[in-house]
């Protein structure tokens, strides 16, 4: 493998696609399957399915699970990444290892098997952090996944610094090549994935992934690449003059434009942008204040079978009231929503996908019945349809 810098903004990364080895990074073996605990928080007056927890806190002080991520996968089958505290840190910015499962479903929408258990990648340094995992699809339909990793014994200035590392997976997510670096843009000081889990695949194969910007720049872009993953590119950082927009989520509308939901520095609304050109640039839509959210990273859907957006996160304070906004009307309005849970209980940040023409899944960590930030932990997964949606839709 070699790398090949141009500055400022395009980063080229080359790898020999033909590689055969791949690697899960198992350190442990584990049982084949686990028991499928549900939370008995659903509400009473909604029929949504089950919420599954794929791995709950442990009980041990650090040992919390984080930030999950998931991708439809052939069959009735999803995977899912997240990060797993390690014991005596704070499970957020130290001490997170990455994981893996892949989960069953039935036709019922319930989770029947939650497979396996793997390490996928810890960082070298205990106090390390390899975490935020994005799953997408090449267009020749392998899965790709990138994350962050922290070496603190590597960081210099007091800037914490996220590498981003890349792998594929040509057998359904069982096996990923090794992960190899993708440069930072070297005109940030710190940067960082998008925290909600979608890399996108526009009509021409482009692979488009978001990335955030702290400190120095303060803003949002996009990393993305014309050749399936072989090298990439930093598009425009863009930040509105109002706000510093973090934890950028994206989705593809239907003029194949990217619509962007990012956490504002300052602001308890979600601040929109899109991009007409891939990613290489952005341009503001506006501060939604229909789309009321703490400090956190949320997830946007565009739903185009049944042609209208979704939106996943809490809207309280103290990341509870969790609803799915619906628009239909380009993003403007979101008066409708969907409460499938009690207004207390902490759904901190999700991500939600398509997983036929009429159901979704949706990821998401917390799965407690009151928030407080980094203590208990869980990641979990519930399933739901257009029915059960439309059924309960609120204003």
């Amino acid at each position: 493998m070699k790398l090949k810098i141009t500055p400022y903004i395009s980063i080229g990364l080359f790898l020999n696609l033909s590689l055969t080895a791949c690697v899960n990074q198992t350190v442990q073996p584990t049982p084949a399957s686990t028991s499928i605990p549900t939370n008995s928080l659903i509400r009473d007056d909604i029929p949504v399915k089950e919420l599954t927890i794929v791995e709950p806190f442990t009980g041990n002080k650090g040992e919390i699970q984080r930030i999950p991520a998931i991708l439809k996968l052939k069959g009735n089958r999803i995977l899912y990444f997240w990060g797993g505290g390690v014991k005596g840190y704070d499970g957020d910015i130290t001490g997170v290892k990455l994981y893996k499962r892949i989960l069953q479903y039935n036709s019922k929408g319930q989770i029947i098997d939650n497979g396996k258990k793997e390490l996928f990648y810890s960082s070298p340094d205990l106090n390390g952090v390899a975490k935020q995992p994005m799953l997408g699809r090449t267009k020749d339909g392998r899965v790709i996944l990138m994350f962050n990793v922290r070496q603190p014994s590597l960081e210099k200035n007091g800037y914490r610094i996220y590498k981003i590392m890349l792998a594929f997976s040509s057998d359904e997510g069982k096996t990923f090549t090794k992960p190899i670096e993708i440069p930072n843009n070297p005109i940030a000081k710190t940067q960082s994935l998008g925290t909600t889990g979608t890399i996108l695949t526009l009509p021409s194969g482009r692979l488009v992934c978001p990335v955030y910007y702290i400190d120095y720049l303060n803003a949002t872009g996009m990393l993305y690449s014309d050749n399936s993953g072989i090298t990439w590119k930093y598009g425009q950082t863009f930040k509105p003059a109002y706000t510093a927009p973090y934890e950028p989520s994206i989705t593809l509308d239907e003029n194949n434009h990217i619509i962007i939901s990012a956490r504002p520095s300052n602001q308890p609304y979600r601040e929109l942008l899109i991009s007409t050109d891939g990613g290489e640039t952005i341009q503001d839509l506006n501060l939604n204040k229909e789309l009321r959210t703490p400090g956190i990273g949320a997830s946007i859907l565009y739903d185009a079978d049944n042609k209208f957006f979704l939106h996943s996160s809490p809207t309280g304070n103290a990341r509870d009231h969790y609803k799915i906004q619906l628009s239909f009307n380009d993003t403007k309005n979101w008066e409708e929503s969907y409460s499938p849970f009690p207004p207390s209980f902490y759904i901190g940040y999700s991500q939600i996908i398509k997983l036929d023409k009429n159901s979704y899944a949706v990821a998401a960590e917390g799965l407690m019945d009151k928030f407080v930030f980094n203590t208990s932990e869980n990641v979990g997964i519930f399933i739901f349809n257009k029915k059960e949606l439309f059924d309960h839709l609120s204003k």
